[in-house]
């Protein structure tokens, strides 16, 4: 089926209307296209046009079924593109018929030299006056024009392109997301379909199931496309263990949030991403716990910057889908995909993510952002004004270097970037925690206490936070606050429920805090069982715990208990068997169970390995969580 369209297209600095891409031969029954030759198309093709807007249209072809079936028979015959009644396509002309009357009544007034390159028809046999019925077309001439107008790049281009993909996802999962920026470009870019041209084709190609020339290499580039994405997806699934990993409310509170709260919320964090794009003013290392309040209810004011975030996102895509200018379409369609695709994984519609809002998601995205901004500018400096809009870009990029040279400095070392972080947000906990980490790495216990303390007073049922305070005080000598803070810690671990596995609710590094209080407890040899009751514990929620395991193993070994001692090593070793401390430990316990007569002994009188002491107790472990950056 052939259309015509008008294409609105501005006027050369000739005074003539540029040539237009995708443009083919109409022949009637009079006409010789078999010597047509290529060069001779690129050549009307490329030829100027008469001034007349009107007569400005651009041709494109589609196949019907009865066409596609034609060009099907004469490739397997092998007559490739010879004039033949029966191998040609059947062409039907929908549009109206005034408007093609006035169109030709144009072309006759035109000089018969100019009709060749007439951008009716193309054709001068057509602009003669001969009648509006059916044409007969070159089916191989057709068919190889049209492959080389719209043709893509090759195989090779496609191959880049997914070797590509897979190493971005393995070196962050985002990576992956360029899936859908590459569906988008060989759909709307290399392949110049309209949106409802899209609703049409795909309808037609389900009811009639007939074909398009770019159909055929266009859904196996897609294909391949589509397979390859699945096959990330699923080895990165492998990798995680066929689960998603364990996040606490605290890094995201939305998650556990009931309905609508949760949705709304997550709705609302879209607009915040975009506000951070928009004006990176307020940025902080750590977005978690705290920092953006939940939205309750419909009546929350936050909710118009939801709506004003979704209307952007509309607006730039109701642009590109109905301007008749294609570089701009082209331009917006790529810049809303770099901005969506990428953050998807981060916008918790398919799953829980674990934080609130992370400024490393916003990086790729921000290309696309970047993308807009550039043609924006381009825009207006077209219009009046122009030396104002030039001032305002220099400023704009003058804002941002001097913020992004400050902000380096926030980024000097680990105590900077975590204070830079609370002069922004004073409602996260997890902030207070890494400045109180940071302090405690440098042997400064007294201040990192304070710090804790305001962690727990911000958060009252943060585990971590209390698991620090009581760190923080084994280290100060002060056993009995200790003990109450890791107690504490203890209680505020969710409860077991009926026929739900335990251990995959609870955070792994919340587990801890069965190691530092069975390490603090154990100082005291009257409470040795207590401490075994509280590794076997840890042990029970977390299979691989090795040093649970090796902490028990020592207190087994001062409970006189070295053949019990002997078979929890070996354990170890089942999950971790590059340990060299688990190796030691079997080896000296066999020489401790060999050196005396009662299977009785003193762990004072051990041989050590390089100390003085037989050292095999894990120290009180930190919070790896706190220590994250997001």
């Amino acid at each position: 089926m052939l259309f015509l369209k008008d294409n609105m297209t501005q006027r050369n600095a000739t005074g003539n209307i540029p040539p237009l891409n995708n443009q083919e031969n109409l022949y009637d029954e009079n006409s010789t296209p078999d010597t047509i030759s290529e060069s001779d198309y690129d050549r009307n093709h490329n030829s100027k046009l008469n001034s007349d807007p009107e007569l400005n249209t651009e041709i494109i072809f589609t196949a019907t079924p009865k066409a596609a079936k034609i060009a099907n028979t004469d490739k397997e015959t092998g007559t490739k593109g010879k004039k033949a009644k029966s191998s040609v396509y059947e062409k039907m002309v929908a549009i109206e018929e005034e408007k093609l009357r006035t169109l030709k009544e144009k072309c006759k007034e035109r000089p018969k030299e100019e009709r060749p390159t007439c951008s009716v028809c193309l054709a001068k046999n057509y602009c003669s006056g001969s009648r509006n019925r059916s044409k007969q077309v070159s089916s191989g001439n057709t068919i190889r024009f049209i492959r080389k107008r719209i043709g893509c790049p090759g195989w090779r281009y496609l191959l880049l392109s997914m070797i590509s993909m897979a190493t971005a996802m393995l070196c962050k999962e985002q990576g992956i997301t360029v899936a859908g920026v590459c569906a988008a470009y060989e759909i709307f870019v290399a392949q110049k379909i309209r949106l409802p041209e899209l609703k049409y084709m795909l309808k037609t190609a389900i009811i009639s199931k007939s074909s398009y020339p770019w159909s055929g290499k266009a859904t196996k580039r897609l294909a391949v496309l589509a397979s390859t994405t699945l096959c990330l997806l699923l080895a990165r699934l492998q990798i995680m263990g066929s689960q998603l990993p364990v996040f606490t409310r605290f890094d995201n509170p939305a998650s556990v949030a009931v309905t609508p709260t949760r949705q709304l919320t997550y709705h609302y964090l879209i607009s915040v991403n975009l506000w951070l794009l928009l004006f990176p003013c307020d940025l902080c290392c750590d977005w978690t716990m705290g920092t953006i309040p939940l939205v309750e209810t419909f009546f929350d004011m936050r909710n118009l910057g939801t709506l004003t975030a979704y209307g952007f996102v509309a607006a730039l895509l109701m642009k590109a889908f109905t301007t008749e200018n294609k570089l701009q379409s082209t331009i917006l369609l790529m810049s809303t995909s770099l901005m969506v695709f990428p953050f998807i994984p981060a916008s918790n519609f398919f799953f829980p993510v674990g934080f609130v809002i992370a400024e490393r998601v916003l990086y790729m995205p921000s290309m696309g952002f970047c993308m807009l901004v550039g043609y924006g500018f381009h825009v207006l400096s077209q219009k009046r004004h122009k030396k104002l809009f030039y001032f305002l870009m220099c400023l704009l990029l003058a804002s941002h270097a001097g913020k992004t040279y400050l902000r380096n400095w926030d980024w000097e070392n680990e105590y900077s970037i975590f204070m830079s972080g609370l002069r922004v947000n004073q409602r996260n906990a997890k902030l207070f925690n890494n400045v109180g980490h940071a302090l405690e790495s440098q042997g400064n216990f007294e201040d990192a206490l304070k710090f804790f303390k305001t962690a727990v007073s911000v958060q009252e049922d943060d585990v971590g936070a209390h698991i620090n305070v009581g760190r923080t005080y084994n280290h100060l000598k002060m056993f009995k606050e200790a003990e109450e803070a890791y107690l504490k810690a203890k209680s505020l671990l969710p409860k077991a429920k009926p026929g739900e596995s335990y251990q995959a609710r609870i955070a792994p590094n919340h587990l801890n805090v069965f190691l530092n209080l069975a390490n603090l407890i154990s100082k005291n040899s009257t409470r040795l069982e207590e401490a075994d009751m509280l590794y076997r514990q840890a042990i029970s929620m977390r299979a691989d715990y090795t040093q649970a395991y090796i902490n028990r193993g020592d207190i087994l070994i001062r409970l006189n208990r070295t053949k019990e001692a002997q078979e929890v090593y070996e354990r170890a070793l089942l999950y971790d068997s590059n340990n060299p401390d688990i190796y030691y430990n079997v080896d000296s316990n066999k020489q401790l169970r060999h050196s005396t007569t009662d299977g009785t002994f003193k762990i004072a009188s051990v041989p050590t390995h390089g100390h003085g002491t037989f050292k095999i107790t894990v120290p009180p472990v930190a919070q790896p969580a706190i220590k994250t950056v997001t």
